[in-house]
């Protein structure tokens, strides 16, 4: 049963590369949820709700029911997500159980199985379903990153957010005073005067309800000065946020591809973490050339995983994971003396000119691993 259970829990929250069940579950998965939601939009429709009444209910019992074997699987394999390996399997699913993502699958089928329990008619809660959508962020590492980041800037965030309440309070008991008595109908209260100073501090301005006064358009011109400020701030925020975040794993993920290369693996984790700087990522498709012979050299490639095919003028031959190419021309400083395609597609790591001789001068041992394999001609320009 622990082997099943892990095998089931590779399957919704594993790695896709390699995986193909992982990746048909995911896109069977995705399509799903687009279609439920899909059908909800549709069903809104009088005609097409009454015309097609029993095909849109079919759909939600297919729809609630692959969802309800999916949240109860996820429920199952808790304790072997990463982050509750180490509590007992009874917390890890009471804590994955209150998680976000799994309140976000509950209420996609809850509001199904409520209208066997309550003596009402609860159609209209279908439209709860709708929270499917969010369902997606299972398989969006984008929405993971949005998450992450309002969690790390959480301070920043609601220190703005408390600066557009105060503004939101000051303003519309100013527009209170100055505006009470021209317009009782439209500022006669704190709370009827918040809704001008929301639609202004957000800038939407609908111009529904408007200042009259002198005082008033004064108070409204600073107000509108003061509310592109907030937004500006929070989307500040926001921006530093993603890209401290996406530089973050992209360090990680460059870390973990250096420590994978056998003319690094002797490194310390504070030299790689040096070298991955240096590096940047590449991803590549089959049947793609890399570099051309006769080309001047501009960078050397290390394989982390994949297949190419090298053509010299005396022989072609292959070069698989944990190889490197490139480095000849880079020392010898002439042109390319072979044409390197992929055969597969490639995960590689570029080591551009000018980061190449940094290195060599930086690191002693990998320049003497990669002077090495030039000399035996392991290597190729």
């Amino acid at each position: 049963m622990k082997a099943l259970r892990n095998r089931v829990y590779r399957i919704l929250d594993g790695d896709r590369r390699g995986d193909t069940s992982k990746t048909l579950c995911d896109i069977f998965l995705v399509t799903l949820i687009l279609v439920s939601v899909g059908a909800i939009i549709v069903e809104s429709v009088t005609w097409l709700s009454a015309g097609y009444e029993e095909y849109f209910d079919w759909l939600e019992l297919v729809v609630v029911g692959v969802f309800t074997v999916e949240y109860l699987a996820r429920l199952w394999t808790a304790p072997d997500l990463p982050k509750y390996i180490l509590v007992p399997p009874w917390k890890a699913r009471l804590r994955y159980a209150v998680s976000p993502l799994a309140l976000i699958d509950l209420a996609a089928i809850l509001p199904f199985y409520l209208a066997f329990v309550l003596p009402w008619d609860l159609r209209f809660l279908r439209l709860f379903r709708l929270v499917t959508i969010l369902k997606i962020s299972h398989y969006s590492p984008a929405l993971v990153t949005i998450g992450i980041v309002i969690r790390k800037e959480s301070r920043s965030v609601f220190g703005s957010l408390f600066i557009l309440v105060v503004l939101l309070i000051v303003s519309s008991g100013l527009m209170y005073i100055l505006e009470r008595e021209a317009q009782p109908d439209k500022f006669g209260n704190i709370p009827e005067a918040m809704w001008w100073a929301m639609a202004t501090l957000t800038t939407v301005g609908y111009g529904d309800v408007t200042p009259v006064t002198a005082g008033g358009r004064f108070v409204g011109s600073i107000v509108m000065v003061l509310g592109i400020g907030v937004f500006v701030l929070w989307t500040s925020v926001f921006a530093a946020g993603f890209m401290q975040e996406t530089s973050r794993r992209n360090f990680v993920v460059t870390w973990n591809l250096v420590a994978k290369v056998p003319a690094f693996s002797t490194l310390d984790a504070g030299r790689i973490s040096d070298i991955a700087q240096l590096l940047s990522p590449e991803v590549v498709p089959a049947r793609y050339t890399v570099i051309r012979r006769g080309e001047i050299a501009d960078a050397m490639y290390f394989v982390i995983s994949g297949e190419l095919e090298v053509d010299t003028p005396q022989e072609l031959y292959h070069v698989h994971d944990g190889q490197f190419f490139g480095a000849r021309g880079l020392l010898d400083g002439g042109p390319r003396r072979a044409t390197v395609t992929t055969i597969t597609e490639c995960q590689l790591l570029r080591l551009d000119k000018r980061n190449f001789h940094h290195l060599m001068d930086a690191e002693p041992d990998v320049r003497a691993a990669i002077e090495a394999a030039a000399g035996a001609a392991i290597d190729i320009g």
